[in-house]
């Protein structure tokens, strides 16, 4: 598909600049979490994962959940309780 000059000029996203994101996302996650913190909050997101993996294709042997709707199940009452932890402004 040939496209015209003009319209190979124009930017694609209104969004910004994606040059700029690469560069502060490291500092943005540095600033955020505390050392240590976001290989502990990978790991335990990736268990997560796996555990509603296996839940799903177990609990109801001949059909399969989706690991999205498990992931969910297992993942709201922590979601509930860590807001219900948090102070509000």
């Amino acid at each position: 598909m040939r496209c015209s000059r003009r319209a190979r000029r124009r930017p694609s996203g209104t969004s910004g600049s994606s040059r700029s994101s690469p560069r502060t996302w490291p500092a943005a996650s540095r600033a955020a979490a505390p050392p240590g913190l976001v290989p502990v909050a990978a790991v335990l997101g990736a268990v997560l994962v796996v555990a509603a993996d296996a839940l799903g294709r177990t609990l109801l042997a001949p059909v399969e959940i989706p690991v999205g709707i498990m992931t969910a199940v297992l993942g709201t009452p922590y979601l509930i309780w860590l807001m219900r932890r948090t102070p509000t402004a």
